[in-house]
């Protein structure tokens, strides 16, 4: 792409979702280091910047209204969710957060633990697990040690026959 016009266009056509906001990357220079970087802002649907560029990463608005956002501080990825004003409503202290699944939770990951954000970004489901999936009809594959649960969305586990051998988060 030769400039931010077209490069406004292509990511708007390709992830602009039903709030009209769409993530583009700019090209800013570091105030600390005079270096060059990318942080991403996002656009309306007229091309108008209408968050600056203060993010490492910006993703696209979900259904609920929020979309992940990553700050690096102190060269540590930092993870929490935006409104679409650019309020954050989910601070960014998380190391990994995914999209909300459609039974409307969130698996985040902080101090090496799992837990669910619910549709409104709140703990919902404490973050105690070593390992967690998804939720899929109503209820999440989570591992302690070991041993593999169903939760529920009420936080209630029963012991599952759940065994996975990909531990990379790729599949959530």
């Amino acid at each position: 792409m030769r400039n931010s016009d077209e490069a406004d266009r292509y990511y708007s056509e390709k992830y602009r979702r039903g709030n009209g906001l769409t993530p583009v990357p700019r090209t800013v220079i570091n105030k600390k280091t005079g270096k060059k970087e990318t942080k991403w802002a996002y656009i309306d649907q007229s091309g108008k910047m209408v968050m600056e560029s203060i993010f490492d990463l910006a993703g696209v608005f979900q259904e609920n209204g929020l979309a992940i956002v990553r700050q690096d501080q102190d060269n540590v990825e930092r993870f929490g969710f935006i409104d679409g004003t650019g309020k954050t409503i989910v601070p960014l202290i998380y190391e990994i957060v995914w999209p909300f699944d459609t039974n409307g939770f969130s698996s985040v990951k902080r101090n090496n633990k799992w837990g669910f954000l619910n549709n409104l970004g709140e703990v919902d489901i404490p973050l105690l697990y070593d390992d967690a999936w998804s939720f899929e009809n109503g209820k999440a594959q989570v591992r302690i040690g070991k041993e593999f649960y169903s939760v529920d969305t009420l936080s209630e586990m029963i012991p599952s026959d759940f065994r996975h051998m990909d531990t990379n988060h790729d599949r959530h």
